[in-house]
């Protein structure tokens, strides 16, 4: 499990040159030019068509060469379209004509750390540093600084710990009706599992990562521990542990992400081995453009079950689309797997779907929704119902969550989570069609 992914996302960045822009932007670098065609390409911009915006500018420069307010825009223009050496070009050209131009300076500095150059980023905040800016000019420099010294540290050490308590009103997955539709008639089921029972469930949590860099653009080896528990308070035979671990080579341009982890876990039940896993990965992330990502992953895993007659081979393939608009965030999930099983009546086929939505809302908090279906046909017919098991399994998930700390350095805060999750589970048997509602309290330290 590595954290650490490229997804669009609001850009730090922008957020640390508020006041930076704000301030310098008092200052242009030429005269804007009084025509409608800069008001067109500045209207593009406002409304987020930055594709237009780069159209306009560069047909402007065209016809109007060395125009360094032009010049400037079709910069930012570029960057927002993901053409990071047109961006480069255009501020470049900017700082030859007026060199005193810190504007054109802090936007380099954008651009160069988008595309993995540290070190040349590092260079123009620092020479903008030397012209003695204001004071929280400064301070945003220097917290940017910081990531930049922390993306090229050779070793970086991060992770997450939670606790979180949770509410299931139904945690043994009990069928909807007692009565249950046989080949020898209908029979009625006892035990612990015929009714559905509630339970409070606490989850601790801890991942660490780790990442190795023999040097600012070469290849990462990123590594990553995670345990977890769920400790009920009175199902206590479905105590559960996880240990897992996960490692591998990553590599990485301002635009891809090409991973290869290896994994194993190891999952104990009421504290008897239940399930260990081993695989291999293959996941591509791709930036199609600054507000949308797509990631394409490939997971083949050996699953070796306390219950032999279970052990299986399975392999996953998922597409997982990510876009971002102002403080909207849309994300999405489709999907394939298969279970080769030794017994083929646990063998299957799953389709999966799923979209997220997320944004900030009010008093620091952020809401988000989300929707998945699982589509699943099994091998084999049940011996006891005489029929090919098929299953489609829909949730509904609400949550809130909110920063409630954060360390003077910004790199550790505390995030409080509340999460709503509803389970309407049908299926052409009896026995596994089940309802359940989990609600979850969660706190997490991220550092």
């Amino acid at each position: 499990m590595i954290l650490s992914r490229i997804t669009p996302t609001a850009n730090p960045l922008p957020a640390l040159l508020i006041g930076m822009l704000l301030f310098f932007g008092s200052v242009p670098v030429v005269a804007a030019p009084d025509d409608g065609v800069f008001a067109r390409g500045e209207g593009a911009f406002a409304r987020g068509d930055f594709a237009e915006a780069y159209r306009i500018f560069a047909d402007l420069l065209n016809s109007r060469p060395g125009d360094a307010e032009a010049d400037f825009m079709l910069g930012r223009s570029a960057y927002e379209i993901g053409d990071y050496e047109a961006a480069i070009f255009a501020f470049e050209r900017v700082l030859i004509a007026h060199p005193e131009s810190d504007r054109a300076r802090l936007e380099l500095a954008r651009v160069c750390f988008a595309t993995g150059d540290f070190e040349a980023s590092r260079s123009y905040f620092n020479a903008v540093l030397a012209n003695d800016p204001p004071r929280t000019v400064r301070q945003n420099i220097q917290a940017f600084l910081a990531r930049i010294d922390r993306a090229t540290c050779r070793h970086t050490v991060g992770g997450m710990f939670s606790l979180a308590l949770s509410f299931d009103d139904n945690v043994h997955a009990s069928p909807v009706d007692e009565q249950v539709q046989t080949l020898l008639g209908q029979v009625t089921l006892t035990g612990a599992t015929a009714n559905p029972r509630k339970d409070r469930i606490v989850q601790p949590t801890l991942l660490l990562n780790h990442a190795y860099r023999s040097r600012p653009k070469g290849v990462i080896w990123q590594s990553s521990a995670v345990t977890h528990h769920a400790i009920y308070a009175e199902e206590d035979d479905l105590d559960l542990s996880l240990v897992g671990v996960s490692s591998g080579p990553v590599w990485q341009t301002s635009s891809l992400q090409f991973s290869l982890p290896a994994s194993f876990n190891y999952l104990t039940l009421d504290s008897r081995r239940y399930l260990s896993t081993s695989g291999l990965g293959a996941e591509l992330i791709w930036l199609a453009k600054p507000r949308l990502s797509l990631g394409f992953s490939l997971q083949g895993s050996r699953l070796n079950y306390a219950d032999e007659a279970r052990d299986a081979w399975q392999y996953r393939f998922e597409l997982r689309p990510v876009g971002v608009w102002d403080d909207n965030r849309l994300s999405g999930g489709l999907g394939l797997e298969l279970n080769d099983a030794r017994q083929d009546r646990t063998g299957y086929q799953r389709l999966f779907a799923s979209i997220g939505y997320e944004r900030p809302l009010f008093l620091g908090l952020t809401g988000s929704c989300g929707y998945r279906i699982k589509r699943t046909r099994y091998e084999d017919e049940e011996p006891m119902f005489g029929r090919v098991r098929r299953d489609t399994l829909h949730e509904i998930s609400l949550g809130l969550s909110r920063p409630v700390w954060q360390s003077a350095d910004g790199r550790s805060r505390v995030v409080a989570q509340l999460q709503h999750v509803i389970t309407d589970a049908n299926a052409n048997i009896d026995l596994y069609e089940y309802d359940k509602n989990v609600t979850t309290l969660a706190f997490s330290l991220r550092f």
